[in-house]
C-alpha cells in the first residue's frame, strides 16, 4: 500500500519514499512535525510507524510532515531524500519551516536548483539563522528572495535586497527601509526599553532627534551614553510626568556622564538638561531644611514656602505659563496664580515623598475685588463662575494621628505678612462650605465627597446612569462599559494618592479592569470604606498648634516665650479669619425662625476630646 488517509477532514496521507520524489504529488513546505492543533483541538499527522505524511488544506497547503522523533533515528537517509527532492524540484518557491531541516547540503542543493527563485527557512516560532555561507552559496543571480527569521552576526549589517530579514524591526518597530528614509532633524519615537542590539542599528542613521516616552530612566540614560559614542550630533527628548518626576530626578542626579544634548519635556513644555537641573536643584533646596520633620510638619514647611513665595498676580503680557509654570515661577519675581501655587505646592510635596495632585475645581469668583477679611461679609458681590487650581494630598503622620485625604489651597491662604492654614487641610465637606460657594464636582473627584458608604454607592450610581443616558458618546454606553468607567476613574485616583492602596488593589483583583467589572460589588465596597475612612477626618487644634509650635521653634530662632507668643498670635489671626471664611448660615423657615443649615467647626478653637501627639 502506497499511503493510507490518516483524517479525511484534515486531507492527511501518508507517503513513502517513493512518493515523495513522485511528480503526481504537489509539495512546496517541508517541516518536522507530527501534529497540528486545530481549534484547540489536536490532530496526528502521522507516527513513528508511518513517519511521513502530506497535509492539502487551507492550513497546510501541499506540506511535508517528518515525524521529530523517526528524523532523530534516520538524520542521515531523511536528508538524502530531501536533498534528492530539491534536485528534482521544479517550482519557484520552497519553504523549509524546521529549521534542524536547513544545513550546507540542503543550502547547496536549492542553490544548485535555477528553477527555485525564493526560499524561506524556518518560522517566527522556529528561528533559522542565516550564515555568511549560506547567503554567499544562494546569492547565484536565480534566487531574488532568502526569508528568514535571523542573521548571523556576520550578515548583520549586509542588506542586500535579496535577503528578506532586512524586513525585520532593527529598532523598536523601524525596519531597514524606515531607517533609509530619516533625514537629518527627523524624529524616530520609542515607548518601551532600548536593547543593546537595537542601539548598535543607530548607525545606519544620521542626526536625528530621539524621543523617548518610557518610565525606565535607567535604560534611557545608559541608551544615551551609548548612543552619544555612536553620534555625538543625536538629539534626546525625554518625557516627565509629575508622578515619575522623582524616580527621573534619583537617576539623574547620580550619574557622571549626562549627554549635553537632552531636552526634558515636562508639562508641555521643552527645557535643555542643565536649565532642567537647574530648576530642580533650586526646588531641592527650598525643602532642604525640613526633610528631617514628621510628614505634617514638613506639610506645613512646604505649605507656608508656597503661600509666602509671593502675591498672586496674573501676567498682563500673553505668556500666561509665566504665572502658571513650575519653573517659570521660579524665575520671575512678579507673576504668580493658583496654577503656579499648586504646581509649586505639589512638587515640594513630592519631594518631601508625601503624595498629592492638583485639582481644578469650579468657585465663585463673585469675592474677587473684596477682601476676605473684610467685616462686610454681606456685602454686594455678582454671583459667577471661575476655574480655580489647588491640590489634594494624600497626609499620613502617626506623630499626629493624621491619616485623611484632604483639600489644600495655599492660594486662598496667599497672606504674605502672615502664617494662614484656614485653607491648609479641609475635608471635602468643610470645603463646600466656604464663604466662596464650591461649585458641585460632577467630575472625577465627585465620589471622595461621600460622607457615607451609602453617598458612595449613590454617587456610583448617579455617575453610572448619566454615562448610560449621555447620548454624546461614539458607541453606546451600557452597564458594563459604565461600570468600567467608574473602575478606570477611581483606580486613576487612587494611584495618584495612595500607591500602596494602589498596588494593593491590583494585586488583588489584577491589572486587567475588565476582571473587575466582574468582582464589581465587593471592589466597591473596598474602594469606598477606603474613601469614607479617608476623606472625612477633620483636622484641629490639638494637631495644628504642636506641629506649628515644633517648626517655630526650629526655624524661628526666638526664645521659649517668644515661641509661645508667635504661636498663640498665629492661632488667634487664624480663629478669626476661619469663622469669617466660613461663616454659619442659616436657612429662615416660613415662621421666621431660623435653623442652622451650614456650618464648620472652627478648627482653631480649643475641643474637648484630646488627640495624643507623640513625641
Amino acid at each position: 500500500m502506497e499511503y493510507a488517509i490518516n483524517n479525511s477532514f484534515m486531507n492527511t496521507k501518508y507517503l513513502t519514499n517513493k512518493n515523495i520524489l513522485s511528480l503526481n504529488y504537489e509539495i512546496n513546505r517541508i517541516e518536522l512535525d507530527n501534529k497540528i492543533i486545530v481549534n484547540k483541538k489536536e490532530f496526528i499527522l502521522n507516527d513513528y510507524d508511518n513517519p511521513i505524511s502530506l497535509t492539502n488544506n487551507s492550513l497546510m497547503k501541499n506540506t511535508l510532515s517528518i515525524n521529530p522523533d523517526y528524523y532523530k533515528e534516520h538524520e542521515k537517509d531523511i536528508n538524502k531524500l530531501i536533498i534528492e527532492f530539491i534536485k528534482n524540484y521544479k517550482d519557484k518557491v520552497l519553504y523549509i519551516d524546521s529549521s534542524k531541516l536547513v544545513n550546507s547540503e540542503i543550502i547547496s542543493s536549492i542553490a544548485s536548483n535555477k528553477n527555485i527563485c525564493e526560499i524561506y527557512l524556518g518560522t517566527r516560532d522556529d528561528i533559522y539563522k542565516l550564515t555568511e555561507d549560506d547567503y554567499k552559496k544562494l546569492n547565484n543571480g536565480t534566487i531574488t528572495n532568502i526569508v528568514t527569521f535571523g542573521v548571523e552576526e556576520e550578515l548583520d549589517f549586509n542588506f542586500d535586497s535579496i535577503i528578506k530579514y532586512n524586513k525585520r524591526q532593527l529598532i523598536g518597530y523601524y525596519d531597514y527601509e524606515d531607517l533609509k528614509e530619516f533625514k537629518d532633524g527627523d524624529n524616530i519615537y520609542f515607548y518601551d526599553v532600548l536593547t543593546d542590539d537595537e542601539i548598535k542599528y543607530f548607525s545606519l542613521l544620521k542626526n536625528i532627534e530621539i524621543n523617548f516616552y518610557t518610565d525606565d530612566y535607567k535604560n534611557i540614560l545608559d541608551s544615551i551614553e551609548k548612543l552619544d559614542k555612536i553620534n555625538s550630533n543625536f538629539k534626546y527628548t525625554i518625557k516627565v510626568k509629575d508622578d515619575k518626576k522623582e524616580s527621573f530626578n534619583k537617576e539623574l542626579f547620580n550619574r557622571e556622564y549626562i549627554s549635553k544634548n537632552i531636552s526634558v519635556e515636562y508639562h508641555l513644555e521643552y527645557f535643555d538638561i542643565c536649565e532642567y537641573m537647574r530648576y530642580e536643584k533650586m526646588l531641592y533646596k527650598l525643602i532642604e531644611p525640613c526633610t528631617e520633620l514628621s510628614n505634617y510638619e514638613k506639610f506645613l514647611y512646604a505649605y507656608n514656602i508656597t503661600k509666602h513665595f509671593k502675591e498672586y498676580k496674573e501676567t498682563t503680557g500673553e505668556d500666561k505659563f509665566e504665572s502658571r509654570s513650575l519653573y517659570k515661577i521660579l524665575d520671575n519675581d512678579e507673576y504668580m496664580v493658583c496654577v503656579g501655587f499648586s504646581n509649586l505646592f505639589v512638587d515640594l510635596l513630592s519631594k518631601l515623598g508625601i503624595e498629592a495632585s492638583t485639582y481644578s475645581i469650579g468657585v465663585d469668583i463673585g469675592f474677587d475685588e473684596m477682601d476676605v477679611m473684610s467685616e462686610n461679609v454681606d456685602g454686594n458681590y455678582t454671583n459667577e463662575y471661575g476655574a480655580h487650581a489647588r491640590v489634594i494630598v494624600n497626609l499620613v503622620d502617626p506623630k499626629y494621628n493624621i491619616n485623611g485625604i484632604y483639600q489644600s489651597d495655599p492660594t486662598w491662604d496667599n497672606v504674605i505678612d502672615e502664617d494662614s492654614y484656614t485653607y491648609s487641610l479641609l475635608t471635602f465637606d468643610e470645603a463646600t462650605k466656604a464663604r466662596r460657594y464650591l461649585y458641585q464636582d460632577n467630575g472625577k473627584y465627585a465620589f471622595l465627597y461621600s460622607k457615607t458608604l451609602n453617598d458612595f454607592y449613590n454617587c456610583v450610581n448617579s455617575f453610572i446612569d448619566n454615562l448610560i443616558k449621555d447620548n454624546t458618546w461614539a458607541i453606546k454606553m451600557d452597564e458594563d462599559l459604565a461600570k468600567l468607567n467608574v473602575v478606570r476613574n477611581t483606580i486613576n485616583i487612587i494611584n495618584s494618592l495612595d500607591i500602596n492602596f494602589y498596588k494593593e488593589l491590583i494585586s488583588k483583583y489584577s491589572d486587567d479592569y475588565k476582571k473587575i467589572v466582574a468582582n464589581f460589588e465587593e471592589y466597591l465596597y473596598e474602594v469606598g470604606n477606603y474613601i469614607v475612612s479617608k476623606t472625612n477626618n477633620s483636622i484641629r487644634l490639638e494637631q495644628i498648634k504642636p506641629a506649628i509650635e515644633t517648626l517655630y521653634t526650629k526655624f524661628y530662632g526666638l526664645d521659649e516665650e517668644g515661641i509661645k507668643k508667635e504661636v498663640d498670635r498665629t492661632i488667634n489671626f487664624n480663629k478669626k479669619r476661619f469663622n469669617k471664611c466660613f461663616p454659619t448660615t442659616y436657612r429662615i423657615n416660613p415662621d421666621d425662625t431660623k435653623e442652622v443649615y451650614s456650618y464648620v467647626e472652627n478648627k482653631f478653637e480649643n475641643n474637648d476630646e484630646q488627640i495624643e501627639i507623640t513625641k
